[in-house]
C-alpha cells in the first residue's frame, strides 16, 4: 500500500507541486484541506487528495521553506522603509535649505528692521534642517521673540553652528581620577 501511496504523490509535476507550495504561502500558511479548494486542476485534469499534500507539506518542508521566506520579505520591507526614510531626510533638508535660502534673500532685499518672518523662515529652515540630520531646536525658543531678539538668537546660532564646526578638538577636563577613602 505504501507503494501505492508513494506513487500517487510522485503523479503529479514539480511546477505543479510548486504551484501548490505558492498558493498554500501566498494564502497566508492555510490548513490542507483549505489548500485543496484553492487548488486548480493540474495537466491531467485532476487535484491532488489531503495526504498527498501533506506528504508534500512535510517531505518538502514547505514551513521551512516560508519561514525563510518570510524573513525574505522583512528584509525587503527593512530596506525599502529605509530607503523611503532616507529620501524623505533629504527632502526635508532640501526644503530646509529652500526656507533658509528664501529667509536670507528676504533679509538682503529689504534689511532687518521689518523681518520677523523672514528670520522665523530661517530659523524653522535651521531647525528643519537640524532634525532632518538628528538635531533639534524648540521652536519654543523662538516664539514670541522680537525682532533684535530674534536677530540676536539667529547670530548666536550661526556663531555657535561655525565655532562648531572649526573646532576640531573635543571639550575635555584635565585631571587625574583618585579613589576617595572616607575618613
Amino acid at each position: 500500500m505504501s507503494d501505492k501511496s508513494s506513487s500517487i504523490t510522485n503523479d503529479f509535476s514539480t511546477t505543479y507541486k510548486e504551484e501548490a507550495f505558492l498558493i498554500w504561502y501566498k494564502a497566508g500558511r492555510v490548513s490542507i484541506k483549505k489548500l485543496l479548494s484553492l487548488l486548480p486542476l493540474n495537466e491531467d485534469n485532476r487535484t491532488p487528495g489531503l495526504h498527498t499534500l501533506q506528504t508534500w507539506n512535510d517531505k518538502e518542508g514547505w514551513a521551512i521553506r516560508a519561514d525563510s521566506m518570510d524573513a525574505d520579505v522583512a528584509r525587503e520591507i527593512e530596506r525599502t522603509a529605509i530607503k523611503e526614510k532616507i529620501e524623505m531626510i533629504r527632502r526635508h533638508a532640501k526644503s530646509a535649505m529652500l526656507l533658509i535660502r528664501k529667509g536670507e534673500e528676504f533679509l538682503e532685499t529689504t534689511g532687518i528692521t521689518k523681518s520677523a518672518d523672514a528670520v522665523r523662515a530661517i530659523i524653522q529652515g535651521m531647525e528643519a534642517e537640524r532634525v532632518s540630520r538628528g538635531l533639534q531646536i524648540s521652536l519654543g525658543e523662538i516664539e514670541g521673540l522680537s525682532n533684535d531678539k530674534l536677530i540676536e538668537f539667529v547670530e548666536k546660532k550661526l556663531s555657535l553652528a561655525a565655532s562648531a564646526s572649526t573646532n576640531e578638538k573635543d571639550d575635555f577636563i584635565d585631571g587625574e581620577v583618585t579613589d576617595a577613602k572616607p575618613e
